[in-house]
């Protein structure tokens, strides 16, 4: 019996739980993956009691993808340049991090034919998926990326770790609010948790003009059509929801666990999780 779990709060939105009991049965192996609702403060014993009863893993999600880190006995050095981990390795006491939303982000970028060749960025958000998917494309081709957060010392930090762990200079940070023309950008990347359920009436941004050369990314996946998304389409851009990321950062971080690369059936998965949320919506 393989035994995950997902450490975070609140958890009533994710579908990992789904997500990763349909990979086990596509790979015909017996597990659970059971969400454990963990409200700042009680990190340190959650994984102290899945390290105790045997858990093979865990990956971990907001709020907690930074905090994590100062738990663990190691860390991987990527995970570590981004400073953020959302995926743990438990073997018997020993808790090893990981960051599998950078591959997860650029393989979904992959499967949905979006072009970084030259692309100029906007980021909404400098928290730790934020993180991730600001280091994965500074290793990419794109010529720019401009990180915008509430917290401009945050999204400030977040440029300069970036330009330091890449050597990419072509990155720069702002307050908030974002412009709602986004002129010459090709990419924007909502990487807030604005719009997510139950707050899905919500969006860090509403597009205006032209939006016929752009393409609107969104880390939410849960509405899968988000307001960000929506306003996008209305625009002419291009979308992308966050459910391919769901998948493959889900499929990178079964390896971590099993130790073996991992291969899935992507259609399957896309159409099991919308049915999950339509379920989830329906109820």
């Amino acid at each position: 019996m393989i035994k995950l779990a997902l450490l975070g709060y609140p958890l009533g939105h994710s579908l990992s739980p789904a997500l990763h009991a349909c990979v086990l049965e596509q790979l015909q192996l017996e597990g659970k993956y059971e969400p454990v609702e963990t409200p700042a403060g009680q990190l340190g014993a959650a994984l102290q009691r899945l390290s105790r009863d045997g858990y093979r893993g865990c990956n971990v999600t907001i709020p907690h993808k930074q905090e994590i880190m100062a738990l663990l006995d190691d860390i991987d050095p990527a995970a570590e340049l981004i400073g953020a981990v959302n995926t743990v390795r438990i073997e018997g006491m020993r808790c090893s991090g990981f960051n599998t939303d950078g591959v997860g982000f650029m393989r979904a970028l992959d499967a949905n034919s979006v072009a970084l060749s030259g692309a100029n960025v906007i980021l909404l958000g400098a928290g730790g998926g934020a993180r991730s998917v600001a280091f994965s494309l500074a290793r990419s081709t794109v010529n720019t990326i401009q990180i915008f957060n509430r917290h401009q010392e945050r999204a400030r930090q977040l440029a300069l770790d970036v330009q330091k762990g890449t050597g990419f200079s072509g990155i720069e940070a702002f307050g908030w609010p974002p412009p709602k023309f986004v002129g010459s950008s090709t990419i924007v990347v909502n990487a807030t948790p604005v719009g997510m359920w139950p707050e899905s009436n919500r969006t860090p941004l509403s597009f205006d003009g032209s939006g016929a050369s752009l393409c609107a990314v969104d880390l939410v996946y849960n509405p899968l059509r988000t307001r960000f998304l929506e306003s996008a389409q209305a625009a002419g851009a291009a979308t992308v929801d966050g459910l391919d990321m769901l998948i493959y950062q889900g499929i990178e971080a079964l390896g971590i666990w099993l130790q073996r690369q991992i291969e899935c059936d992507r259609t399957k998965l896309r159409e099991f999780l919308i049915q999950e949320l339509n379920h989830h919506a329906k109820a």
